[in-house]
């Protein structure tokens, strides 16, 4: 049984983990343009994926997320923005 709150879809990450996205991430991911590059820059800007990629940031580095760059940081969000782009990419 799936307990679906609020409006979203669900995306499968590339290790099968289902992931539920508000519609207005869902919209950025399914149009066939912007190209990766634009759709993460457009996703840095929504609080909701912003703070998605800065939890499993910080689940990814643990205690060492603290002692990160602000430019470490910045990429370890935009590789988490990749893998959201890469699941709901159109095929």
């Amino acid at each position: 049984m799936r307990i679906r709150i609020g409006l979203g879809r669900t995306l499968k990450l590339a290790n099968g983990v289902e992931l539920r996205v508000p519609l207005r991430v869902y919209a950025i991911l399914r149009q066939e343009r912007p190209e990766v590059e634009e759709k993460i820059e457009l996703l840095k800007r929504v609080r909701w994926s912003r703070e998605w990629a800065t939890r499993m940031c910080r689940i990814s580095f643990g205690d060492e997320w603290a002692q990160l760059s602000e430019e470490e940081r910045e990429r370890c969000i935009e590789n988490w923005l990749r893998k959201l782009v890469e699941a709901g990419v159109v095929e």
